[in-house]
């Protein structure tokens, strides 16, 4: 992940001055999503050209899903040029009839894959299992060769089978019939522009990407990949598979804009206010993106959220709120907080055009010169909710409620102190599984199903 200096410069980028203050609830949100914020803070030489660092994130490809062109897939460069092109922020914009089809098959239920990805997968699963029947075959010759009597039961099998199937010709065609009708209805779009677009991306950035849309990633959804690793995308299904399969992607796409908090908690004249606000900034709202993110082994004891109040680096909270890690007491004041307030002070703030706002970051630890150790910015929220608080627990605990601006020798770093009480369920507990496994109520019902027909299956005699 080493810097590396641009040869030349085609984009400048001016920052506003609005306060968090003056903004909606709408466009806090707009200016949090990654397509509002990314080109900020990777090559942003405009801004951090006289500093020794101009990439503060991860390379990433942003695919539009609303253009408002013709329907062929654009693609324009908009950073710098530098010396290695694959690391080029390109913004990938995909016709409107296209996206706007993705983003409503997005929303449905069920996981079904266009048809040329499935095609695609099952040619290739099947030449495994063919080759794999294969081997299977000839070590098997030399037992039936031996073995007569498991010879002559395997005849009289097959014998039954075509006997069976000539006598249920009609019903199997009529099903067949009702199956491929169903297959009509269900059928869904190849999406082939995004498709190729994805495929440019794992190309792009050496066989893998990490896929999110403008706020979520779909890291509830890690338990349908056969990759082990968090979110490691290598295929074009896999892309689909995570998207299609996580709830986080359907938030974004249909209550990004539902400001929870206030419709909780205020009365119903304010609750009525707000809305009239909010539809008058419907307009404003951000188009929706897709993401495609170099993928890299991130070591989850490096991640950490900061919190932002009035301009001010109030709070720093570790971001893996389950786990122990005793180094990171011992570095703590040495290394971790000066290096998160001087990141802040230096390059993000007055750049990121809220006053309230909390921002995730990973640390690039040095084990050789841990002063050398480099932090990446890799994603903004709204102050408040639906942000996690994480150690802070609350947003009404008073560090993030305080109104006077403090030093930034004030800033509160909350760790996990101790073992004791950390062992818990991770997330990956609950996002490495169908939410089936471990929804009493639903697993419940699919018990009860399951007993049911299994009562059937015994009274009816097959056995």
């Amino acid at each position: 992940m080493q810097e590396q200096q641009p040869s030349t410069t085609t984009t400048t980028t001016t920052t506003s001055s609005t306060t968090t203050a003056t903004k909606s609830f709408t466009q806090q949100i707009n200016q949090c999503s990654f397509d509002q914020w990314y080109p900020l803070f990777y090559n942003n030489h405009a801004q951090h050209g006289h500093l020794k660092r101009s990439r503060l994130t991860f390379p990433s490809t942003i695919i539009s899903l609303s253009a408002d062109h013709d329907d062929t897939l654009t693609t324009t460069t908009t950073t710098t040029t530098t010396s290695n092109d694959d690391d080029d922020e390109e913004t990938k914009s995909v016709s409107s009839s296209s996206s706007s089809s993705f983003i409503d098959y997005l929303k449905q239920d069920g996981i079904q894959l266009p048809s040329s990805i499935t095609t695609t997968t099952a040619s290739l699963k099947k030449m495994n299992d063919e080759n794999e029947e294969e081997e299977e075959n000839d070590d098997d010759d030399d037992v039936f060769s031996e073995n007569s009597d498991t010879a002559e039961m395997d005849h009289q099998f097959q014998l039954f089978k075509q006997q069976y199937a000539s006598q249920n010709d009609d019903s199997s065609s009529d099903s067949e019939e009702a199956e491929e009708e169903n297959l009509e209805k269900n059928q869904v779009g190849e999406f082939l522009e995004i498709q190729n677009a994805i495929r440019e991306c794992i190309e792009k950035y050496d066989g893998a990407v990490f896929p999110k849309m403008n706020w979520s990633c779909p890291r509830d959804a890690q338990w349908i990949l056969a990759e082990s690793k968090f979110l490691k995308c290598t295929s074009v299904e896999d892309v689909f598979l995570v998207l299609k399969s996580s709830q986080f992607i359907v938030h974004d796409l249909e209550k990004a804009y539902v400001n929870e908090s206030s419709l909780m908690e205020e009365e119903e004249t304010t609750k009525r206010e707000d809305e009239e606000k909010e539809l008058k900034h419907k307009d404003e709202r951000t188009k929706f993106v897709l993401v495609c993110r170099r993928w890299y082994d991130l070591d989850p004891s490096m991640e950490f959220r900061c919190f932002v109040k009035n301009g001010q680096l109030v709070a720093i909270s570790q971001r893996n709120v389950l786990q122990y890690f005793d180094f990171l007491k011992k570095e703590r004041y040495s290394l971790l907080e000066p290096l998160l307030i001087d990141f802040y002070e230096t390059y993000v703030k007055d750049v990121f055009p809220l006053t309230n706002y909390t921002f995730d970051v990973y640390i690039q630890r040095n084990r050789s010169n841990v002063a050398k150790s480099l932090v990446y910015i890799v994603d903004f929220n709204v102050y408040g909710e639906p942000t996690d608080p994480l150690l802070l627990e609350s947003w009404d605990n008073e560090v993030l409620n305080i109104e006077s601006n403090l030093p930034s020798s004030s800033v509160v770093f909350r760790l996990v102190e101790t073992r004791e009480g950390t062992i818990k369920p991770s997330f990956t507990t609950y996002g490495g599984v169908p939410s089936d496994m471990y929804d009493p109520s639903i697993r419940e019902g699919i018990e009860k199903e399951t007993s049911h027909t299994m009562d059937e299956f015994f009274t009816s005699g097959h056995l």
